[in-house]
């Protein structure tokens, strides 16, 4: 996921490290610290260390690792999905970690099946053009289903596009503002249509209950703002509709 979203400092420690760039333990506790000290992502951290390192760290390691990242951006566009996840199994050396331990072959296996479930996805979804970032939250929605399937009493968190084709007894759909959903882009270019469908896709995955929330105030680059409740939610028969505070 930090191919996505350089913020993700779950994503960010998990593979900082995987396999090993020799970024020792010291290092790693340096950027929590400088993270939690800034409140700056473990990524922008790392950025700053790079070029300014006050702690006397191995920097060079650490921006080999910002170059794999960067350079992935380059090497995946424009390919196609099942090309994306090879590029960045191999360039990120992922597949040569495997084909190393010769007593743990399932996990190669695994990577190979990664690759063989995004060509499958694609071939159901040729023209998307989120097409990677749904193809991962796909994998994480399986992934939860496959080891909490034991769990009765548990809340799925999800994009609305990997929502489609699921139905839920109970949907919250949060950011029904103006602004945010329909996005302040979409209102600007008066093409509002498909995030439209979009609301269209959340609302219908709801069987029983459907709860949409708004906040009456949001703080938003620091400064306090209010936005309008979604037409959406207007659009909605009003004999469907009670209000909730």
């Amino acid at each position: 996921m930090l191919i996505l979203n350089r913020n993700d400092n779950i994503s960010l420690e998990r593979i900082i490290n995987t396999p090993s760039r020799k970024i020792g333990k010291k290092s790693i506790d340096i950027i929590k610290k400088e993270s939690s000290l800034t409140n700056k992502s473990y990524w922008d951290v790392i950025n700053y260390l790079v070029y300014n390192d006050k702690y006397k760290l191995h920097t060079k390691k650490l921006k080999n690792f910002i170059d794999i990242i960067n350079n992935l951006d380059k090497i995946i566009l424009d390919i196609p999905l099942h090309k994306k996840i090879h590029k960045i199994l191999e360039y990120t050396k992922l597949f040569d970690l495997y084909k190393k331990d010769n007593f743990n072959s399932s996990k190669l296996d695994n990577l190979n099946e990664l690759i063989n479930s995004a060509y499958r996805f694609e071939k159901k979804n040729i023209y998307n053009k989120n097409i990677l970032e749904e193809f991962i939250s796909n994998m994480i929605i399986q992934y939860e289903d496959t080891n909490i399937s034991n769990i009765e009493n548990k809340v799925k968190l999800m994009t609305i596009h990997s929502s489609k084709g699921l139905e839920f007894k109970c949907v919250f759909i949060i950011g029904m503002e103006e602004g945010i959903f329909p996005s302040n882009k979409s209102i600007d270019n008066s093409n509002i249509e498909e995030e439209r469908r979009l609301a269209y896709v959340g609302i219908t995955r709801a069987m029983k209950n459907l709860i949409l929330t708004y906040s009456k105030f949001r703080l938003n680059c620091g400064k306090l703002i209010t936005n309008k409740p979604s037409r959406f939610i207007y659009e909605i028969p009003i004999e469907c509709i009670k209000v909730l505070n």
